[in-house]
């Protein structure tokens, strides 16, 4: 918001299994400079996974990144002053359930919707049928954090990172869901899809 002239790249992995960065791609002058260098590593689908700019950003500086390191699952805020983009809190922490894919995924704000409403795609903790860790209940369950569209009040207190529902500011729009990689709200209408 506020940027008209730049792209945000998110990159999942740089070489050697490192979890990736954010880079900043300038429109007029068709540069690239690194906004977020993440450090960990990753195995299987980990990495930096995606992004979100608060919609007020221009004024309070606010984004929000998912991220997989070793099969533990995060979303992060950070604040950008004078340029650099500053640590402030983690909001959701939790691991796989066995295989790291199928994981946290997307944040994300609903158009003209609250601003203090971040929205969140979990996936089903990475389990196969045939798995001893298979549990279906999980993703149906209203306090698992497994295979879910949630809702996050940016104001609740966050002292500690949210690991299931039950964590004050948490709560499920919608559940049962496999993996909702991408997702995205009309502009126009307000509809989910």
């Amino acid at each position: 918001p506020g940027d008209g002239t730049s792209l945000y790249i998110v990159e999942r992995s740089d070489a050697g299994s490192q979890l990736g960065r954010i880079r900043k791609y300038d429109l007029q002058t068709q540069s690239l400079t690194t906004f977020l260098d993440m450090t960990g590593s990753i195995t299987s689908d980990g990495g930096v996974l995606s992004m979100t700019f608060h919609p007020n950003y221009q004024s309070n500086g606010l984004f929000y990144v998912t991220s997989n390191v070793n099969g533990d699952n995060r979303l992060d805020e950070y604040k950008t002053v004078a340029g650099v983009p500053q640590f402030q809190r983690r909001l959701v922490q939790y691991s796989n359930l066995a295989n790291v894919f199928h994981t946290i995924n997307q944040p994300f704000f609903r158009p003209g919707g609250n601003s203090n409403e971040l929205f969140l795609t979990t996936g089903d903790g990475g389990t196969q049928a045939d798995q001893p860790q298979f549990n279906p209940a999980l993703i149906e369950s209203p306090t698992s954090v497994y295979g879910k569209l949630l809702r996050i009040d940016l104001n609740a207190n966050f002292a500690t990172p949210a690991g299931d529902i039950t964590h004050a500011g948490m709560s499920v729009v919608a559940l049962g869901l496999r993996n909702p990689y991408r997702t995205s709200f009309d502009r126009t209408t307000g509809d989910f899809y």
